[in-house]
């Protein structure tokens, strides 16, 4: 077999099978690699190649092409309910603790605990508790969403 030069194409945008095809037609000895990361290509795209558009190589030549997961999967989470026992007169440590460990335990780690001052002489004087949690409880939200609660804290 005589060997020769050819021109890689691009193949980054198409589907595995088509890139392959292509590839192998003009004598290209190909190898795929799975992208581990979520990207916003859809899945099976390739991504990248190893040898550049339009540069010459000989037939038989390796070139690498690298496949698409795909995006990352929305997955949606309930805000779960919590108990009433914590809205009422609980301290701030109890609060944090049991607000993380449920949160945590229904799949939410962005919170933002926000302190709401009781301190003496202020309008929510003598408060203990949770004031409110956003988005509700029971309300239906993307994994990652931040979670809010606001409580009452004496200091």
């Amino acid at each position: 077999s005589i060997v020769h030069k050819v021109t890689v194409p691009s193949v980054v945008g198409k589907d595995q099978a088509a890139a392959v095809s292509t590839l192998e037609g003009i004598g290209l000895q190909v190898t795929t690699l799975q992208n581990p990361n979520y990207s916003n290509e859809p899945a099976g795209t390739v991504i990248a190649q190893s040898v550049g558009a339009n540069t010459s190589v000989f037939s038989g030549s390796s070139i690498v092409i690298t496949i698409s997961k795909g995006p990352k999967p929305v997955v949606m989470l309930t805000v779960p309910n919590i108990p009433q026992s914590l809205y009422d007169g609980q301290d701030e440590s109890t609060i944090k603790t049991r607000l993380t460990e449920i949160f945590n335990g229904a799949g939410f780690t962005n919170l933002n605990f926000v302190k709401i001052s009781t301190a003496q002489g202020t309008a929510e004087e003598g408060k203990k508790g949770i004031k409110s949690i956003s988005p509700s409880s029971g309300t239906s939200v993307e994994e990652g969403t931040q979670i809010t609660i606001e409580y009452y804290s004496t200091n």
